[in-house]
C-alpha cells in the first residue's frame, strides 16, 4: 500500500500528537505523585510513637482511644502540657526539597480527623519551614482526653503534600504550663543463644548480652516434691554461674518448688538493699524488680529443655535501634560500637538516666555523658530531657556536676531547638555557675574533702545550698558540694585502684575550675 504525501504527513503528526499526550500523562501522574508524599514520623513533644499502648510493658495493638477505656493492665504516654509541640519529617523524592509552609489538624474525634476536620485546631495554611516544636495554638485541651492530629506541607518545588497518616495523643490528668513527656518502661522477650548441658540435671543458657530483667521458665513437675534451682549472673565461672563475683558485678540465687504438669513460673527478683534507699530510681510496678544477668543456670531439672521455654523478661526505655548504624573495616571500632549503643538501651530500664545498678541514682556527670550518646544514635530526646528536668530538682552532691546541669540543659537546646526547659530552670541553672564560691582571682573555692563547708568566711551558705536545692527530701548524701576528681579512692566498692592519681586536694581545685 502506498500512502500519499498528505497521508504520510497526518500519520507523523498523529505519532507528535500521542507522544506529548502521553508525556503530559507520564508528567502529571508523577506530579501527582510526588504531591502524595505525606510528612512521616510524627512527633508530640518529642514523642514519635506516643500512641503507643502497652500491657504490663509489652506493646499491644489496641488503639490508644479505645484503650483509656477498657479495664485491662495499660500502660501510655500521658501529656502533662497545657500546650503541646508537634514535629514531623518532610518527605520528597527530589533533592534540595525544603518545606515552605504547613498545616496541622487537631480533632476531639477520630471522625473528626478521618474527615480532615480539625474542630480543636486547623491551622491554616501557615507559611514557615519549621517542622519542629510546632505550638498547639487551638481550643483549650481537656485533662484525660484522647486527641487525633494530623499535617501536611507545601515545599519550595510549589508542591502540597497530602495529609499524614493521624496520630493520637492523651492528655494527662493534671495540665501544667511544663512537662517532660515520656515513654513507660517496655518488655521483650529474649531466648537463649546457647544451652550448655552441665551434667543430667543442669543446664546453662547463655543470652549472649547483659540486660536488666527476670526469667520466665516453662517446666515439667512430676510430683509436688519437686524442685529446681535457678542461678543468675553476669558471669560464668569454670562453665557455670559464677556464685562469688568480683566488685560490683551481680549473681543472684532462687528455688522454685514446681507444680505437677507443665507450668510457667515468673522469677521475680528479690531487691537489693544497695538500691532501694529514698533517692533511687524505682522500676514501675507493671515491670517488677530486675538484675543485671546474661546467664541462667538451672539446677536439678533432669528432664529435657528447649531453648523456648527459658524468656528473658528483658526491661527499657522504649528505644529505636533503627535511627542510626555504624560500619567500619575496623573489628575492634564495631564491636565498641555495638557494646556502647547496646548498654545505652540495656541501662535505660528506670526510663531515667541512673549509674546503672550501683545505687539506681541519676548524677550529672554521668547523665551529661548519656545525654550526648543518645542524641548521637536516636531521634528521641524524652528520657535525656526528663532526666535534667529530675535533676534540678533532686541534685547530687559533687561540686563539678553542678557545672554539668548547665552544660547538659544547653545541649538539649542545640540538639532540639526547643526554648522550653531553658526558660523553665534559668532560675535554677544561675546558682549552678558556683560564682558565688569565686574568691577576688575568679577561682571558686570549693570543699574538697573538708568535713565541713567553712571556708574563706563560710561562703557555703545555707542560702546558697538551697538555691541550689540541697535541702530537697532526696538528699541522702552526707554533703553538698564536696570536689569529686572521679574517681573513688582504693577499696571503694571493689575498685582496686585511686582513680584521682594522687591528686592533692586544696581549697581551689584544678578540676572544679576548669568546669567553671
Amino acid at each position: 500500500m502506498i500512502l500519499s504525501q498528505t497521508e504520510m504527513q497526518l500519520k507523523r503528526i498523529m505519532k507528535q500528537v500521542i507522544y506529548i499526550i502521553h508525556f503530559i500523562l507520564f508528567t502529571s501522574s508523577y506530579s501527582l505523585w510526588s504531591q502524595k508524599i505525606a510528612p512521616s514520623r510524627l512527633s508530640i513533644n518529642f514523642l514519635s510513637q506516643a500512641d503507643r499502648v502497652f500491657s504490663d510493658g509489652y506493646p499491644t495493638n489496641t488503639p490508644l482511644y479505645k484503650a483509656v477505656d477498657r479495664k485491662e493492665s495499660f500502660q501510655f504516654t500521658e501529656i502533662a502540657q497545657n500546650r503541646p509541640f508537634f514535629g514531623w519529617v518532610v518527605n520528597s523524592e527530589d533533592p534540595n526539597t525544603l518545606q515552605t509552609a504547613y498545616q496541622i489538624l487537631v480533632a476531639s474525634s477520630i471522625d473528626f480527623i478521618n474527615k480532615n476536620e480539625g474542630d480543636m485546631w486547623d491551622s491554616g495554611k501557615v507559611e514557615n519551614d519549621q517542622s519542629s516544636n510546632v505550638s498547639y495554638s487551638g481550643a483549650r485541651l481537656q485533662p484525660n482526653k484522647v486527641y487525633f492530629w494530623k499535617v501536611k506541607t507545601w515545599d519550595n518545588h510549589g508542591r502540597e503534600s497530602s495529609f499524614s497518616s493521624s496520630s493520637q495523643f492523651k492528655m494527662a490528668e493534671y495540665l501544667v504550663d511544663y512537662a517532660t513527656a515520656r515513654y513507660p518502661i517496655q518488655k521483650q522477650d529474649d531466648y537463649p543463644i546457647s544451652l550448655t548441658k552441665l551434667s543430667n540435671a543442669n543446664v546453662l543458657a547463655d543470652f549472649g548480652k547483659d540486660t536488666f530483667g527476670r526469667v520466665r521458665l516453662t517446666l515439667f513437675g512430676k510430683s509436688d516434691s519437686d524442685s529446681v534451682t535457678i542461678h543468675l549472673g553476669e558471669n560464668a565461672k569454670n562453665g557455670i554461674v559464677d556464685r562469688i563475683p568480683k566488685g560490683t558485678i551481680r549473681y543472684s540465687k532462687y528455688k522454685i518448688p514446681l507444680m505437677r504438669g507443665w507450668n510457667t513460673y515468673t522469677i521475680c527478683i528479690e531487691p537489693n538493699s544497695r538500691n532501694i534507699g529514698r533517692a533511687t530510681i524505682r522500676v514501675p510496678g507493671y515491670i517488677g524488680e530486675v538484675l543485671p544477668f546474661r546467664y541462667c543456670e538451672i539446677e536439678g531439672y533432669d528432664d529435657a529443655i528447649e531453648k523456648h521455654q527459658i524468656v528473658r523478661e528483658t526491661a527499657f526505655y522504649p528505644f529505636d535501634e533503627m535511627d542510626s548504624y555504624f560500619s567500619s573495616s575496623d573489628s575492634i571500632l564495631n564491636q565498641i560500637w555495638e557494646i556502647s549503643k547496646h548498654t545505652m538501651k540495656a541501662t535505660s530500664f528506670t526510663g531515667v538516666f541512673i549509674d546503672s545498678d550501683r545505687e539506681r541514682i541519676p548524677y550529672e556527670g554521668d547523665v551529661y555523658m548519656n545525654q550526648l550518646a543518645y542524641y548521637g544514635v536516636s531521634k528521641e530526646y524524652s528520657i535525656a530531657r526528663y532526666t535534667n528536668d529530675y535533676l534540678m530538682d533532686y541534685p547530687t552532691w559533687p561540686t563539678e556536676w553542678a557545672f554539668h546541669a548547665i552544660m547538659s540543659a544547653w545541649y538539649d537546646y542545640l540538639y532540639t531547638g526547643n526554648i522550653e526547659a531553658l526558660t523553665k530552670f534559668y532560675n535554677d541553672l544561675k546558682p549552678k555557675t558556683l560564682i558565688a564560691l569565686a574568691n577576688d582571682q575568679g577561682f571558686v573555692v570549693s570543699n574538697g574533702k573538708k568535713s565541713t563547708p567553712n571556708i574563706e568566711g563560710n561562703k557555703v551558705t545555707p542560702q546558697l545550698l538551697k538555691d541550689l536545692k540541697f535541702d530537697h527530701p532526696k538528699f541522702i548524701f552526707k554533703q553538698p558540694l564536696k570536689d569529686l576528681v572521679d574517681w573513688p579512692p582504693p577499696g571503694f566498692m571493689g575498685v582496686e585502684y585511686d582513680g584521682t592519681d594522687g591528686y592533692v586536694f586544696k581549697d581551689v581545685n584544678t578540676v572544679v575550675n576548669a568546669y567553671h
